[in-house]
């Protein structure tokens, strides 16, 4: 069976300090909690054309600026599947 790297963007509009003391039970997930739109240090760390599938559903306002830079950690052929809304 193939595996498939998969890609969650999650900007969350709670606190620094609950996403700290997040924790999650699955030892297959890796988590990293970063600003990917704008430092290059979290893009690397992350990785490049590393992932199957990128999943985005956050507000629009976000999906704009992080849609020309998500594409560059995903595979070629991958899938980018978002959903957002604005505020407008």
């Amino acid at each position: 069976m193939r595996s498939v790297r998969i890609l969650i963007h999650v900007r969350s509009l709670l606190p620094e300090k609950i996403w700290k003391e997040t924790r999650f039970r699955k030892s297959s997930m890796n988590v990293m909690i970063g600003n990917i739109i704008d430092d290059k240090d979290v893009q690397d760390a992350v990785g490049y054309e590393k992932y199957d599938i990128v999943t985005a559903n956050i507000l629009a306002d976000v999906l704009i600026p992080l849609t020309p830079v998500i594409i560059h950690q995903m595979k070629k052929g991958g899938i980018y599947i978002t959903s957002g809304y604005s505020r407008r």
